[in-house]
């Protein structure tokens, strides 16, 4: 995929949160705001942290939600983009270790092989899984195939850095659709 494919697929993903937020703000608003408010009450930043940590390690599925509950809480977004940035970040460690585990499985490895995905994170390393991180495909599926590559956890750790800009951008959206619908 070129760079400039990516871009747009990372626009067009940003697009697609931002109508969803203010969907939600429109026609869920108060619903929203009792949900949000429980969330944040009863698991404040820890929560926003455990729940990125854990919904970006599994393939298909994305801090988005959680970022929004947090925001539509009151959080600070400045606080919600580090704990889930945090929380995103150490994903890519745990999918990393899955992979690693499930290198093991003849039929994992194929896949990866067969997918390409093992020769391109082998090939350009921490450079793939940073795009990874910045993309709109399955993070945590790219983390679980570097692992069972053999790709080293440092370039993963570096790679996943790309998170903290990807948490922020989706924290801007997120209160800028969210404030639109007051």
């Amino acid at each position: 995929m070129s760079t400039g494919m990516l871009v747009w697929r990372i626009v067009q993903a940003l697009i697609v949160v931002l109508v969803l937020v203010l969907a939600i703000g429109v026609l869920f608003r108060e619903p929203m705001e009792q949900a949000a408010g429980w969330f944040v009450g009863r698991f404040g930043l820890f929560g926003v942290f455990l729940a990125a940590l854990m919904l970006d390690a599994l393939p298909g599925l994305g801090s988005q939600p959680i970022v929004l509950l947090a925001c539509a809480g009151g959080m600070p977004g400045a606080s919600v983009w580090l704990a889930a940035s945090a929380g995103s970040w150490l994903s890519g460690t745990m999918g990393w270790a899955t992979g690693r585990l499930m290198g093991r499985w003849s039929w994992f490895r194929g896949w990866i092989e067969r997918s390409g995905l093992e020769s391109g994170l082998l090939r350009h390393r921490r450079r793939a899984v940073f795009l990874a991180a910045l993309a709109p495909f399955p993070y945590g599926l790219v983390t679980m195939a570097a692992g069972a590559a053999g790709l080293p956890w440092r370039e993963v750790a570096f790679g996943a850095t790309g998170r903290f800009i990807k948490v922020g951008l989706s924290v801007a959206i997120v209160l800028m659709g969210w404030g639109a619908t007051r």
